[in-house]
């Protein structure tokens, strides 16, 4: 009888011991905007989907933590973090001087800029050969003032659409000769079908990064950057990537 009163106890203590591990396992709280394509989307049947998403699953195994995704408009996200209802922001966040000023930012995982696309059959291959000719941007600032510049030193002519598709689709049309748009937006859309073909550098490039606050989930990123180096190695990172864009040689992610 004794012998088993020890017994049961022993088991009863590594039970106790299993139970207060797992308490104490942390689930990290991830932010994200689901309508932000390629970076993370809902396909038809409400799946979330994207480059995000599928990066954050593959670091998560790489790096063995556990995550749960909260969905939140973009707008959100970073009230959301420093209110400390998520623990990081993993949604396609470009790293500007002033988000580097407020928060903890990992490394870069994905590098983009804005880019020009034409007719998949146009001969266009340079600013140079847009002197006088039309060209559809979607009127978003960053891409604007800098597509304004251009227009400027190379004489060709602006038109200004709501979206993407917008002027992916008069290019298409041969509405308009070439268009100016995000670099990996315009990939996006070559890679489900659209007759277009990107033809210069990227302009004005800016990373992504995931983000956290200001000194606290140092752990978080610590396995977020070992888990990026890690998934390049191996080719997982290149797979997820070409999965959702078209990539040109021209653009070394």
């Amino acid at each position: 009888m004794r012998k088993k009163s020890i017994f049961f106890k022993i088991i009863i203590f590594i039970l106790f011991c299993f139970n207060l591990f797992a308490a104490k396992e942390k689930v990290y709280i991830i932010g994200t905007d689901v309508h932000f394509p390629p970076f993370e989307f809902k396909d038809e049947n409400g799946v979330l989907k994207g480059i995000d998403i599928e990066l954050l699953e593959n670091l998560a195994k790489n790096q063995n933590f556990k995550y749960k995704i909260k969905q939140l408009k973009f707008s959100e996200l970073e009230e959301a973090l420093k209110a400390g209802e998520i623990d990081a922001i993993f949604s396609g966040m470009m790293i500007t001087e002033e988000r580097k000023n407020n928060f903890d930012i990992s490394d870069k995982y994905f590098v983009s800029g804005i880019t020009m696309g034409v007719h998949q059959d146009s001969e266009i291959d340079s600013y140079e050969d847009l002197t006088g000719k039309f060209v559809a941007v979607n009127k978003r600032t960053r891409i604007s003032n800098i597509v304004d510049q251009l227009a400027s030193e190379h004489k060709f002519i602006i038109t200004n659409l709501d979206d993407t598709i917008n002027i992916i689709e008069d290019v298409e049309a041969n509405l308009v000769h070439a268009c100016f748009d995000d670099a990996v937006l315009l990939q996006y859309y070559i890679k489900n079908g659209a007759k277009i073909k990107l033809v210069s550098q990227r302009e004005n490039e800016i990373g992504c990064g995931v983000i956290v606050e200001k000194g606290k989930n140092k752990e978080l990123l610590d396995k977020i950057n070992t888990g990026l180096k890690n998934l390049k190695k191996s080719g997982k990172y290149h797979e997820i990537l070409k999965k959702y864009l078209a990539l040109n040689v021209i653009y070394n992610y």
